[in-house]
């Protein structure tokens, strides 16, 4: 073979660079043979042998040293990357180039179980090329799990740049193919049958279980969130549920208070807008400000600038407010300086009428640099704010709980934490993944060890002081999620981790987050595609819903970003004005329960009021009453817009269903009330007519199955309301 390369033929010269060519890509990789279980063989010493043969020859041939140029040629492009698309090209090429991609194929590895995702693909695809529906469900039921065999594991994403192995990708792929043609199929199913898939797909999501977003502390370096965020949003990895604190409460608040590109916008105006959280421009600035105010005996900064910045940023907008318009789920951590009081995660379970600009200038209130400024909360009645009841200035967040994994695993369901770490006394001492601890580290997990011993002790005997509590909390929480991104921070100045920060900073620290998230998206890929997936698929069975019976009570409405009063201007929208061609708005009731008085009164959305059709009127004169749950204590899911959450909306059971009414006045009395908007405070409707005297009476069957309609239906989305009018012309 080295014959034909050393005579002067070009053309036999190009044939012997093409076996060599030939002979380096059936060359096993190095990790491969680490990798396999198996013994050696005299094919695996063969290919070993060629492969140093062919290293030799390009070695002697001056290639390898022209291989190392492009090497490094294609890691100058990574690093100078400017988006993902760039990074991810220039790693494949890499991967290529280093002969790393055979081993993506090598369905062998001491570190996933690949005979099992084997056997789990197998069926899947047996299933779906017989057109076993049943099947495709009973599967999506019973075998799915986030880490199946392993196929999360660090190691599986270390050897490439770009992706893993091809078996975990493929299984991945057909598992959401799968669920894609459930959906398909129940576009033409019955409805018990949707129902059912319907039921199937919400337990195989609970069993499969949630991701979280956790944006740690880190004052100003707590900006490289920004980039993180936006790397996940730009490929669709964003989880649901987002915590933060101190700093990361910042990002985490502008994140889950927007919807779609407008996410992308507020990021933008957090970067280039008012960046005087720390001191106000007619305040001494830098250090000398810090000193003085010291000096005076209080906090280094002001907590109201922090406070007016963030204000102008999200506006009084509370968590349940913030939940009901984008479905997010946000979380702020808070700390308590008092011994007799836990740390409390805020969200809209816990507190619902919280403002979140008080929630992130609480969680940002390090002692010694600001001062605690209480919670505030809005006054359902009155919309004013007012200060927490019993509140006693919650301090950082970081301090208790930087990354609280353990509330929000028992609060949401959640198994899966992607956590961006910038915290300065953690970052440095955090290993990357899958990295060997070094000695020194070592050192310090023993040091560490001691020093929480000794807390304890000190603890024990009833010396419990905050700065002894505070000590024992830091070294003894929790850092890091299953993907821990972990930006570099050795660009930033000390001085400038407590100083207003500037727009280039801003950009530079959007940039920093970037490219420290893109090496894991492919990792996180896998973790969270099937559950978002899962997501899709239940959405559009409901909306499939909605589809097959637009006038039925039993339908479930597919949950809106918005909620009740989106749906109701594009329903509006589409009925050519309020309330429908040719209908009149009735007057906007008091709603609530059996002591209307005691509720507060609603104005409508269409003004002035006029008088409603004397047979609209006469129709809501029946005997029949519904109960009405309109206090304002948590429940959990409920929300002040009618807001629900997807896990626990049930069908509303009604009665009457021998009694038979025209469907054409059926449908008007649903537009009728439909016209009246959602009260925004209460969990539940009733609705409620007039009488002769002027007195509220209980509803008729008809207007309860006109709530249920609004409950439920006000939502569907365009293709849904185009279908359903095909379907009624041709039935």
């Amino acid at each position: 073979m080295s014959s034909l390369t050393r005579r002067g033929d070009g053309g036999k010269k190009e044939q012997g660079d093409e076996l060599w060519n030939k002979i380096a890509q059936v060359t096993l990789c190095p990790q491969y043979t680490t990798e396999s279980t198996k013994p050696a063989n005299a094919v695996d010493i063969a290919n070993d042998v060629l492969g140093r043969a062919y290293n030799l020859k390009r070695t002697w041939s001056g290639q390898g040293k022209a291989a190392a140029v492009q090497e490094q040629e294609i890691r100058t492009r990574m690093k100078d990357a400017k988006s993902y698309d760039e990074w991810r090209t220039a790693a494949e090429k890499l991967d290529i180039l280093l002969g790393k991609t055979n081993w993506k194929f090598v369905e062998e590895s001491n570190d996933c179980d690949m005979v099992l995702l084997r056997r789990r693909l197998d069926n899947l695809k047996d299933a779906i090329n017989q057109g076993d529906m049943e099947e495709m469900v009973h599967l999506i039921r019973t075998s799915l799990k986030r880490d199946l065999g392993g196929m999360c594991h660090v190691h599986l994403y270390q050897h490439c740049n770009v992706g893993t192995k091809h078996l975990i990708e493929e299984y991945t792929d057909v598992v959401k193919y799968t669920i894609e043609e459930i959906c398909k199929y129940c576009e033409s199913a019955d409805l018990a049958t949707v129902d059912r898939y319907l039921s199937m797909l919400r337990l195989a999501r609970q069993s499969f279980g949630k991701s979280a977003l956790m944006l740690s502390g880190g004052g100003t370096l707590g900006m490289c969130h920004i980039g993180v965020v936006k790397a996940l949003l730009q490929e669709n990895l964003l989880p649901k549920v987002v915590c933060g604190s101190s700093a990361g409460s910042i990002v985490g608040a502008v994140l889950c208070t927007q919807k779609g590109r407008a996410i992308l916008d507020k990021l933008d105006e957090l970067c280039n807008g008012n960046l005087n959280v720390f001191q106000a421009p007619d305040e001494i600035q830098g250090i000398a400000g810090m000193a003085a105010n010291i000096l005076k005996g209080e906090p280094a900064f002001d907590i109201a600038n922090l406070c007016r910045v963030m204000r102008t940023l999200l506006g009084d907008m509370t968590f349940k407010e913030a939940y009901n318009m984008t479905g997010m789920i946000l979380n702020i951590h808070v700390s308590t300086r008092d011994k007799l009081h836990l740390p409390r995660l805020l969200n809209y379970q816990t507190a619902p009428n919280v403002v979140i600009w008080s929630a992130v200038a609480s969680s940002c209130a390090l002692p010694l640099v600001f001062r605690p400024p209480g919670l505030k909360q809005k006054n359902p009645d009155t919309q004013q704010l007012e200060s927490v009841h019993g509140d006693h200035r919650w301090i950082d967040g970081s301090i208790e709980g930087d990354v609280p994994s353990q509330i929000l695993e028992r609060l949401f369901n959640i198994n899966n934490f992607i956590a961006s770490q910038v915290n300065p006394h953690v970052s440095r001492f955090l290993p990357q993944e899958g990295e060997a601890a070094s000695m020194l580290r070592k050192a310090m997990l023993i040091t560490r060890s001691n020093s929480i011993f000794l807390l304890d002790g000190i603890m024990d005997r009833g010396y419990d002081a905050f700065p002894i509590k505070a000590a024992h909390a830091v070294l003894s929480q929790k850092y890091d999620g299953n993907v821990t991104i972990l930006p570099d921070i050795s660009w930033v100045n000390f001085t400038k981790i407590l100083a207003n920060p500037s727009h280039e900073f801003m950009e530079q620290a959007t940039r920093v987050g970037e490219r420290a998230s893109w090496p894991k998206i492919s990792r996180i890929k896998i973790s969270v595609d099937i559950e978002l997936a899962l997501d899709r698929g239940i959405k559009d069975i409901q909306a499939i819903q909605v589809g097959q019976q637009p006038n039925s009570v039993k339908s479930r409405r597919n949950v809106s970003s918005t909620r009740s009063e989106r749906g109701l201007g594009v329903w509006r929208s589409r009925s050519s004005g309020p309330g429908g061609v040719g209908l009149t708005p009735i007057p906007r009731l008091q709603r609530g329960r059996a002591n209307i008085s005691a509720h507060r009164p609603v104005k409508s959305m269409v003004e002035p009021f006029t008088t409603p059709p004397p047979q609209a009127v006469a129709a809501l004169q029946a005997p029949e009453q519904i109960q009405s749950s309109s206090d304002e204590t948590i429940s959990g899911h409920s929300s002040p817009n009618t807001s629900y959450d997807d896990d626990d909306m049930e069908d509303d059971d009604t009665d009457d269903d021998d009694e038979t009414i025209r469907l054409a006045e059926e449908h008007e009395r649903m537009r009728i009330f439909r016209s009246q908007p959602a009260s925004p405070s209460i969990s539940k409707k009733t609705f409620w007519g007039i009488d002769s005297a002027g007195h509220a009476t209980p509803p008729s069957p008809e207007g309860k199955r006109a709530w249920s309609s609004l409950h439920m239906s006000n939502v569907a989305d365009d293709f849904t309301l185009e279908r359903n009018k095909k379907r009624r012309q041709e039935g």
